[in-house]
């Protein structure tokens, strides 16, 4: 018997999965129900409903359980109809958040059966279950990603075509930038930017739609500022640094990122290790799995090095490691500043951070904490559940642990 086995075993309770009896759900209207005693149980003794649906094909459908009062957990049976398998959304990536979303797509019509469950054993409440209509495949921005067919390969535009769509753009984006609008404004210095290569008009735009309320201007003209690339005149990176922490002063995670590696790797500010780690954790606590998967290593490691440059260096290594040695040797330290007391109590609480902001790599890590008591109080029934967590996430050491159990 595998370790994993026996994790499982330790907690599971293996039951023969019921049928149970089905409820059908209306398109576009919510329905209540709940997971009592006397329901089926999954294999795992968790309480389910089955309700289904007739669907048709080429249509996006999005499936949503919401429940106050227990993990939800989404399971489409397959039936031979789907055009690819569904998408799952546990948690739908949010911390706290204990619903479950799914997307799907038919090749051909097919009434399709909803396992609304759980992850709790045995997990008992109230829910709410909503089936919609997203929109056909055809109108569907990458409809691929919820498995509808490969769109057919759209003619060619001409350069005048092209041309005469992006003066239409740049003219809509002029008029909304004439009333004061924001996004107009940001429009334009992405398009002066990238389009026009004209930094000096781009940054100037930016500035704008930034002074009119536009986090994303903001984000944009910082990178302008900070990045060696860009050389328009006046360009400052005290100021990226400046808008930074207005932003980050505002909820915003990117902003609160940009900061963490700023005083982590003294760019264009001093080295400052518990500045870093206080940007690092607001980010983490904000939903930013990389600032907790990195924070959990840095509690159980003492230490964690860069893996890669920071986004805003990542266009050249070399150009990142020759800035990162100058400002060092400007300041006198060659270290990252990012350094913790070992904490294994803070290790798992920011692995469990990332597994319930949709890292299912996380999740399964946060299993074996469980399972092993790393940090946190031993308890083969949570690692159970995390574990379906991690598999309904994609994870395949999750899925093959369960597969094991069948």
């Amino acid at each position: 018997m595998t370790k994993a086995k026996a994790m499982l075993l330790a907690a599971a309770m293996l039951v023969p999965q019921a049928a149970g009896a089905q409820q059908l759900a209306v398109l576009d209207q919510e329905a209540a129900g709940r997971l009592e005693p006397g329901d089926a149980r999954d294999r795992f003794g968790s309480y389910r409903d089955i309700w289904s649906f007739d669907a048709k094909p080429g249509i996006v459908y999005k499936i949503e359980l919401r429940s106050t009062d227990f993990d939800a957990a989404l399971e489409l049976p397959a039936n031979g109809a789907f055009q690819a398998p569904p998408r799952v959304y546990d948690d739908i990536f949010g911390q706290s958040n204990p619903n479950s979303m799914a997307m799907m797509v038919l090749a051909k019509p097919a009434r399709v059966q909803i396992a609304v469950g759980t992850v709790d054993v045995p997990g008992t409440g109230a829910y709410r279950l909503t089936v919609s209509n997203a929109g056909a495949c055809a109108q569907i921005r990458s409809p691929e990603t919820y498995g509808c067919p490969p769109a057919p390969p759209q003619k060619a535009k001409t350069p005048a075509e092209v041309e005469q769509e992006a003066a239409a753009l740049v003219a809509k984006a002029q008029a909304e930038a004439a009333k004061g609008n924001a996004d107009g404004m940001t429009a334009l210095g992405l398009y002066y930017r990238g389009v026009k290569n004209d930094q000096v008009q781009a940054a100037q735009w930016l500035e704008r739609g930034y002074a009119a309320g536009d986090q994303r201007a903001g984000a944009e003209l910082a990178r302008m500022h900070s990045d060696s690339f860009y050389t328009f005149p006046g360009r400052d990176p005290a100021r990226a640094i400046q808008i930074w922490r207005s932003l980050a002063a505002k909820g915003n995670v990117e902003a609160m990122m940009k900061l963490a590696n700023a005083y982590r790797f003294g760019l264009d500010v001093p080295l400052d290790g518990p500045a870093s780690l206080g940007f690092y954790q607001r980010a983490a606590q904000g939903g930013n799995v990389q600032a907790a998967r990195l924070l959990s290593k840095v509690y159980h490691d003492n230490f964690e090095l860069p893996e890669k440059p920071p986004e805003e260096f990542s266009a050249s290594v070399e150009r990142w490691k020759r800035d990162i040695e100058t400002r060092r040797a400007k300041r006198g330290s060659p270290k990252d500043a990012l350094y913790v007391e070992i904490d294994l109590s803070q290790s798992s609480y920011y692995l469990r951070l990332a597994g319930l902001n949709g890292d299912g790599k996380a999740a399964i890590d946060y299993a074996w904490r469980l399972h092993d008591g790393v940090g946190l109080p031993k308890s083969d029934a949570y690692a159970l559940k995390w574990t379906r967590k991690a598999a309904l996430r994609g994870n395949e050491e999750a899925r093959e642990m369960l597969a094991e159990l069948k």
